[in-house]
């Protein structure tokens, strides 16, 4: 399902060169802190890494927009990569209570933390970073606290006793809790009322996210709420038709830029709609010509980054 935005060239120009910006420092973080773990992790998740760091990056600069402000590309990046290394930390290691607990502690920097390999030292490393950049760290602590436990919630996908119902509840409390979590982190006086107009955005951002990651769930037979990608796609337009009216009810005042924030939302959606339906396309040619399919967008994303806010596609992420 395609919805129609209204957008103006220059939106889009400046949208492109935030990405130029977010691809800046994402090299720079991780030549400064990611050099040795890199080579240390699978190739696929490079790429997996800076998709995150430009999906997180753009979340937050619409958000800034959408207060009228310069958004902190820095700020987005270290979000992004941080986001990706937790991601990494959950989804290939066996983690016990204890693992838990030790995550929780160093993402809110206690001072019994010990760091015991390149992993976690990296976390660790750009954690101090991220809270030096953050003005209200009490409320980023407790919106930090509720995301982790969703995220610890999420683990359980791989079961395949989880209901349905079980499942959509825990799409919807990790994309809320998410969102609420990087607009704490933008937005110091962020509060539980615009928490509350976040919900069904929040959910439509998760259930993207599923989208996005549908074969990969599939293959590392985790539960999905989608059953294919056809469905998946309907659902998100419609998730999203029900988000804007809520986020409408807060956003759509003189204080706020809710037009450029929606219509670069929709067009966000369109072209990631249309990315997941090529990879649906394409699934069925030889590897070979998926590859030479590919590469358009590998030459476009080195001059236009806003590429890579596109799904990765079967050659990259399933190998």
């Amino acid at each position: 399902m395609h919805i129609k935005p209204k957008y103006n060239f220059s939106d889009w120009l400046d949208f492109n060169k935030e990405c130029y910006h977010a691809k800046k420092e994402w090299l720079y973080l991780s030549d400064r802190y990611l050099n040795t773990l890199i080579p240390q992790m699978p190739s696929k998740e490079y790429l997996h890494q800076r998709h995150t760091v430009f999906r997180i990056d753009m979340l937050m600069y619409l958000y800034a927009r959408l207060h009228r402000q310069p958004g902190d590309t820095r700020l987005g990046v270290l979000c992004g990569v941080l986001t990706h290394l937790l991601d990494y930390l959950y989804d290939h290691r066996p983690l016990s209570d204890n693992d838990f607990a030790f995550v929780g502690r160093l993402m809110e920097i206690r001072k019994d933390y010990e760091p015991y390999d390149t992993l976690t030292r990296a976390v660790a490393e750009l954690a101090s970073v991220f809270w030096s950049m953050v003005h209200n760290p009490s409320i980023v602590t407790d919106t930090l606290e509720k995301m982790l436990k969703t995220q610890r919630d999420s683990l359980q996908q791989v079961n395949g006793q989880i209901t349905a119902g079980y499942l959509e509840g825990l799409t919807k409390a990790k994309g809320h809790q998410s969102l609420c979590l990087y607009y704490s982190i933008a937005n110091p006086d962020f509060g539980e009322e615009e928490s509350e107009h976040l919900m069904t955005f929040g959910h439509y951002m998760q259930y993207m996210d599923d989208l996005e990651d549908f074969y990969e769930d599939r293959l590392e037979n985790r539960n999905s709420c989608i059953s294919s990608v056809a469905e998946g796609c309907y659902e998100a337009g419609h998730l999203l038709k029900l988000a804007l009216p809520d986020l409408a009810a807060f956003y759509k005042r003189k204080q706020f830029d809710f037009d450029f924030f929606s219509n670069t939302v929709m067009l966000y959606h369109n072209s990631l709609i249309r990315s997941c339906q090529r990879r649906e396309r394409l699934q069925h040619l030889p590897r070979g010509v998926q590859r030479l399919a590919s590469l358009p967008k590998a030459i476009f994303g080195s001059f236009m980054p806003v590429f890579y806010l596109t799904p990765l596609e079967l050659t990259d992420s399933v190998k």
